[in-house]
């Protein structure tokens, strides 16, 4: 549900799913909000990265490690068992 904005491409906010996605949106509003699902083999998960909007992860099944980098430049990380739910701010 995450599509272009307006500015984007003139040095406005990009779409966090990225331009092809926002264009593909198969729900057609605005709303700054998007889910997708990730499926991984153990080890293979999603690189860490940052955003400057909220992101929020549910274990759906297995075990998920979520890690984030501390203000001391440290990686801290938590597991994360079915239907747990982590939630990082913006930037994190």
């Amino acid at each position: 549900g995450f599509q272009v904005p307006e500015n984007a491409g003139q040095g406005g906010v990009n779409s966090p799913v990225g331009k092809e996605a926002a264009m593909n949106a198969a729900i057609p509003i605005s709303e700054g909000f998007n889910l997708g699902f990730v499926k991984c083999r153990p080890g293979k998960g999603v690189l860490m990265h940052n955003h400057d909007t909220n992101e929020t992860f549910v274990c759906m099944t297995g075990r998920w490690r979520a890690s984030w980098e501390s203000a001391a430049g440290e990686v801290e990380s938590v597991d994360l068992d079915p239907l747990d739910v982590i939630s990082f701010p913006p930037g994190m």
